[in-house]
């Protein structure tokens, strides 16, 4: 590689004998014997490699110079020259941002060292910003390809589902989706619907952990007048509304053996019969279910069907929580910026680096989801993205989560703790502490 290099010293010796060790290596080299013309020359020419600078100069100090120097590009590359009697101001100009030292006399060796080490840190810095530049090149073609939405990420785990999704375009198949609560698990069932034949149907969600076993079947299944007191007419259920389309069903782990039994029959037969019918209905639908346990555990403990979880995960992918991919949490937080801003109406473009300092400090155990809430909490609120504390984005935003958890599980304590990933007692503790009361959601 080919290094720009100035060379300051005001011994015009050791400027010619270290110009035509540089020369020799194929390296540009411009000199200058003394400060203030070195500096002017820096100004106007603006060496992006390496400066050379000899510390002991009668008109400007090697050390002012480096000052100035580092005022105008605290990247800059400078190498220090320096006598045995100077080191401890050697050690000074490193403090101010000098990467590295050479002692008088200077030899052929020790130079190149030098030169070679920089040469070394600009090709991994080139091969890095190559990669970030391929990287992004591959999550807009496949963006651009596949269409994904609102998939977010450039990490290999994402991009691996990424991948994976584009294979499944022409097949056919029932999908098994593992990861904890808030990672996006119905996103990717529905960028799955969306990019497969089956897109000109309807797409349907059922969260099967939210509802009893009874009701969850007339929800599926759908029910007869009559079927059951309250059952004042005909009701189509999921699987007929999805027809032709794709059932999502979230939270599967949580049905019950005897309904894990009917659904099983269902995917066998490819027909249903309504609560209170005696006509078998057959249905063209396409299963994506997604659980946040271990579907493997479940079923070594007994708690889930392995020959429902066989027929379930004919392609099986696993969505990685957030804390395993924060190199995507700046893309993330521009994406949910962008989407609040637009719903709010708020003129907000993006964060600080110091907001997003704290939010890359945190664990998120909500993932992508608590990501989101934290940002819409905040560009909702009135207060501006860049005046909130740790405290206000993140734990502050504890009670809009969980608000809406309870709201959307009717209070009911066991669900909500589940989809929350935590325990009923871990619950009650973040309730107490928000002044949230159960009963409240009930009566919503």
């Amino acid at each position: 590689m080919k290094l720009s290099i100035l060379v300051i010293d005001d011994e015009i010796f050791i400027t010619d004998s270290v110009q035509k060790i540089l020369l020799r290596s194929g390296h540009e080299v411009v000199t200058a014997n003394d400060g203030s013309t070195g500096l002017d020359i820096y100004r106007s020419q603006h060496f992006d490699d390496i400066l050379i600078v000899d510390l002991v100069m009668p008109d400007l100090s090697g050390l002012d110079l480096i000052r100035k120097v580092k005022d105008m590009d605290p990247d800059a590359f400078i190498v220090v020259i320096t006598g045995y009697g100077t080191i401890e101001n050697a050690v000074e100009a490193l403090k101010m941002g000098a990467s590295d030292f050479l002692l008088k006399p200077i030899t052929s060796p020790l130079l190149l060292n030098v030169i070679n080490r920089r040469i070394e840190h600009l090709n991994s810095r080139r091969e890095n910003q190559e990669l970030r530049r391929l990287n992004q090149e591959l999550f807009q073609q496949v963006s651009r390809r596949h269409g994904f939405g609102e998939l977010i990420g450039l990490n290999p785990g994402i991009l691996s589902i990424y991948k994976l999704i584009g294979d499944l375009l022409t097949v056919d198949v029932n999908i098994l989706i593992t990861g904890e609560t808030g990672t996006g698990k119905e996103l990717v069932a529905r960028t799955i619907h969306q990019e497969s034949n089956r897109k000109g149907g309807p797409f349907v969600a059922v969260n099967c952990g939210g509802i009893s076993e009874t009701l969850l079947q007339s929800e599926l299944f759908g029910h007869e007048k009559g079927a059951f007191t309250g059952a004042v007419s005909f009701r189509k259920g999921k699987f007929e509304l999805a027809n032709s389309g794709t059932l999502f069903l979230d939270e599967v782990g949580n049905m019950g053996l005897p309904m894990q039994q009917s659904l099983l029959r269902v995917l066998e037969t490819k027909q249903i019969e309504r609560l209170g019918g005696e006509k078998t209905i057959p249905v063209d639908v396409r299963i994506v279910a997604a659980t946040n346990a271990d579907p493997v555990a479940e079923v070594g403990a007994g708690r889930f069907r392995q020959d429902l979880y066989y027929r379930l995960g004919v392609v099986s992918m696993h969505l990685p929580p957030l804390r395993e991919r924060m190199d995507d949490l700046p893309h993330l937080v521009e994406h949910f910026v962008r989407k609040y801003r637009e719903k709010y109406k708020k003129d907000i473009r993006t964060v600080s680096q110091k907001v997003l300092r704290q939010l890359m400090n945190y664990d998120w155990p909500g993932n992508v989801r608590q990501l989101e809430h934290v940002i819409e909490r905040a560009i909702g609120g009135d207060r501006k993205l860049e005046g909130l504390t740790l405290e206000d984005f993140v734990h502050g935003a504890e009670k809009f989560y969980l608000e809406r958890l309870l709201k959307s599980q009717k209070g009911l304590i066991s669900k909500t703790a589940d989809v929350a990933g935590i325990s009923p007692k871990s619950l009650y503790v973040k309730m107490k502490k928000h002044n949230l009361k159960k009963e409240a959601f009930r009566a919503a």
